[in-house]
């Protein structure tokens, strides 16, 4: 048998609201605070009782109140000291503040580890609130500290709690004997689990599994596990970890009712035509959500692959299919959508956001509301990243609408009308106020310095920033109407709801000139200096620069429902489901793919193209100088492919709902689904 020398390194697995500190042998219990109201006419705290908990037993509750505390235990009133209520411990009262706050203290009678302590409030809020023990009333040990808290303060949440009683390797066997408690206040059982981490360090890319339970231990982990009583698990380390002498770390992982993430819920009260929602203002922490997915891991959760440090969704997780979701210990844009997917709850999508009221106005930080999940939009993007635009930002989920790719940035809308950028500077500010938005236009070609975007507003008019130098970003006064838009390297184009175009900016190559009579027109496309619009028969008409013969239409070209411009050629979009194109092919941007059919969609970028297909994969063509058909040179997202359709990590892109095309770079928007 093989012989295996552990290192044991020991700690608690806690999922908490809170700060908690070791059991403290203390008589005196102080509680501290400042309070704030939104109303002027509330003055005063009501503290109703204190209790203190000794090995989850009631050891104390409200007892002698002490020096510096007044006679009762009735209030803490900001500023003043008559009428029995507490006083300030500084040697001149005066408004309570977080530097200095008011304080009382407790003499509890006796001196016990006091492992738990309760304080019930009157329901206004309470900031910087701190709890702190003595065994003499002079040297204090800080018990826990709250940023702003309403009604029952508790140092513990009654979340469940693991502690490991002992653990040893059992001589002369690859055998690991470990004995943990759960201690849970309001639960008699408890689910727990199980992992274990190579050196020590709690990253997936040291995590292992512990499988092989021996001896009948493996009934000791579970869904129903007693709290309060000793459980022994014996682990066959060497069954499951097959290194002859190395360090581990042994975790036991509990979870109770109240699931993978904890939650402040509030009501936001019905108001100008919204219902009354409920919400979480809590945003989980990183530490909270790693948490989780090592829950999910330990649980055998099938929507989850971990390969070489890295946990991914696989086909089972949805849409999170391919996405990874942690780097080793590192949290990957959609880990938290994830994990509320698992608990049934829809991120904050910025209905939320819209519906604030009441004086509440920070709701960007709140995650959850308290219906079930829907699903979410992913935005993946590859190629050329050299100014960040192939990068999402961290947090970009909920319902995203459209997405638009750019020279050196890219953009996606949200379902609230609210647009966001990343990439180049210019182009990731957004207009201040800017919302209302039904669609979005990223412009730029290679060799120009800068940028320009575009935003149609549901009024039909239209907001543009970023570059400016040939006016491609101020909008035509008096323009409205607008139906649809659309960015080129310089110019701008709009459609009007009485099917006709307008264009401003650049100019050099008539790209902006509509020509005499256009009308009818139903979709509009800019490119590099060369515009294309598709008329209501199926037929498309382009206009501006022609020296690749991206303007000239091929003959007897019909039954066109989509059109695509890139820096110097065109795309069309048969109802066939056939792609056709033209102009400028020198990285064979235009040569369609033989037997491509059953496109539902197209993007053309400075010299590559894409075609989005009906059932959800993608077709690339074109110059990858940048990894921008392939996504293998120089990519951030780990698109492998060196073939079509599109594939990632190994397995085809499927699901995808949208695509665009920068000059060097591409986006995609994965459907929203469970």
């Amino acid at each position: 048998m093989k012989s295996v020398s552990i290192l044991l390194i020991l700690f608690l697995a806690v999922i908490s609201t809170f700060v908690e500190a070791a059991p403290v042998n203390a008589r005196y219990v102080k509680f501290e605070g400042y309070y704030t109201s939104n109303t002027s006419t509330i003055s005063q705290i009501a503290i109703y009782e204190i209790e203190a908990w000794s090995n989850g037993l009631n050891a104390a509750r409200t007892s002698t109140v002490t020096a510096n505390s007044g006679t009762s235990l009735n209030y803490l009133k900001d500023g003043n000291t008559a009428g029995g209520l507490f006083t300030s411990s500084r040697t001149t009262p005066g408004p309570a503040s977080e530097a200095a706050p008011h304080w009382v203290q407790m003499d509890l009678g006796s001196a016990k580890p006091i492992d738990r302590i309760k304080i019930y409030l009157h329901p206004t809020y309470l900031i910087g609130c701190g709890i702190f023990l003595s065994s003499d009333g002079t040297t204090w040990t800080q018990y826990g500290r709250y940023d702003q808290v309403s009604g029952l303060i508790e140092s513990d949440p009654l979340a469940p709690r693991v502690t490991i009683e002992s653990a040893a390797m059992r001589p002369g066997t690859t055998f690991m004997d470990v004995v943990y408690r759960v201690r849970d206040h309001d639960d008699t059982t408890v689910k727990t689990r199980a992992l274990a981490f190579v050196d020590g360090v709690r990253s997936f890319a040291n995590v292992i599994k512990p499988v092989t339970l021996v001896e009948g231990t493996a009934a000791k982990l579970g869904d129903t596990i007693a709290v309060d009583v000793s459980h022994t698990v014996t682990w066959d380390v060497g069954a499951d970890w097959e290194v002859d002498l190395g360090q581990v770390k042994f975790e036991v992982l509990a979870m109770d009712g109240r699931g993978l993430l904890p939650f402040d819920w509030i009501a936001i009260p019905a108001a100008g035509g919204h219902p009354q929602t409920t919400v979480s203002k809590n945003s989980p922490s990183n530490a909270e959500v790693l948490s989780a997915l090592f829950w999910q891991y330990a649980d055998g959760d099938t929507g989850l692959t971990l390969a070489n440090g890295i946990l991914s969704g696989n086909a089972n997780s949805g849409v999170f299919n391919q996405l990874s979701l942690v780097n080793g210990s590192t949290l990957q844009t959609y880990s938290t959508p994830f994990v509320l997917k698992r608990m049934n709850m829809d991120p904050d999508d910025g209905v939320v956001a819209t519906a604030a009221r009441a004086g509440l106005t920070t709701p960007q930080g709140w995650h959850a509301a308290n219906r079930s999940y829907t699903g979410v939009h992913i935005v993946a993007c590859w190629g050329s990243n050299n100014s960040g635009q192939a990068t999402i930002p961290t947090g970009l989920s909920g319902v995203i609408t459209a997405i638009a790719g750019g020279l050196y940035h890219s953009l996606a809308l949200k379902s609230d009308g609210t647009v966001v950028g990343w990439g180049r500077n210019e182009n990731v500010t957004i207009p201040a106020g800017l919302s209302s938005v039904t669609a979005i236009a990223a412009g730029g070609v290679y060799g120009n310095v800068q940028s320009h975007s575009l935003a149609l507003k549901s009024d039909g008019t239209v907001v543009g920033w970023g570059s400016n130098n040939s006016g491609q970003a101020t909008i035509l006064t008096g323009l409205s109407g607008v139906t649809a838009i659309a960015a080129g390297g310089y110019h701008s184009l709009a459609l009007k709801s009485d099917g006709m175009v307008v264009g401003w900016g650049s100019n050099s190559s008539s790209q902006a000139t509509i020509p005499s009579g256009l009308s009818g027109v139903t979709a509009i496309a800019a490119g590099g200096s060369h515009s294309l619009a598709l008329k209501s028969d199926g037929t498309v008409v382009g206009w501006g620069n022609n020296t690749s013969g991206q303007t000239t239409i091929p003959a007897g070209l019909s039954g066109v429902i989509a059109i695509a411009a890139g820096s110097s050629h065109s795309l069309a979009l048969k109802s066939d489901g056939t792609v056709v194109g033209w102009g400028s092919n020198g990285s064979g941007q235009r040569t369609i793919p033989a037997g491509l059919s059953g496109v539902g969609a197209i993007a053309a970028g400075g010299s590559h193209s894409l075609a989005l297909k009906s059932n959800g994969t993608i077709v690339a063509w074109g110059n990858n100088r940048d990894g921008q058909v392939t996504g293998t040179p120089n990519s951030v997202s780990p698109y492998t492919s060196t073939a079509n359709p599109l594939t990632l990590n190994g397995g085809v892109v499927s699901g995808v709902a949208a695509i665009a095309a920068g000059d060097s770079h591409s986006l995609l928007l994965k459907a929203k689904a469970p």
